[in-house]
């Protein structure tokens, strides 16, 4: 299968709007690809990039969620304010890593899988 211009701009707006997504608003890094898939949903393609970008973004919100309330859990301890600390690992990851995302894709390599939730979304689109 070939690309087209289309498809990968498509495709890249996924994975950059999940970052700017978790940049501004960190709950709701997985908008922007919702909405890319919810709009191209038609084109098998676009439709696995998105959800890799999505599902990706659900799992940094759900853990930094998750840490960061075993850190108010916690917060009588001092371990609460060092997971306060370690939550912010997921929300940067959320950022950086949908921007490395974004680039490969537009450089050429249409099969990038995310780190860890890569194999929640069905196989890579065919080439």
């Amino acid at each position: 299968m070939t690309w087209s211009v289309e498809q990968r701009n498509w495709a890249v707006l996924a994975h950059f709007s999940a970052s700017l997504g978790m940049f501004l608003l960190p709950s709701l890094g997985w908008l922007g690809p919702a909405a890319v898939w919810v709009i191209r949903r038609r084109d098998p393609a676009i439709r696995w990039h998105a959800g890799q970008a999505a599902a990706f973004q659900l799992g940094m919100t759900l853990a930094a969620l998750a840490i960061s309330a075993l850190g108010t859990a916690l917060s009588c301890f001092l371990i609460g304010a060092v997971l306060y600390l370690v939550a912010l690992i997921p929300w940067f990851a959320g950022i950086v890593v949908p921007i490395v995302a974004g680039t490969r894709v537009n450089n050429g390599d249409l099969r990038y899988r995310y780190p860890v939730t890569g194999d929640w979304i069905g196989g890579p689109v065919s080439d």
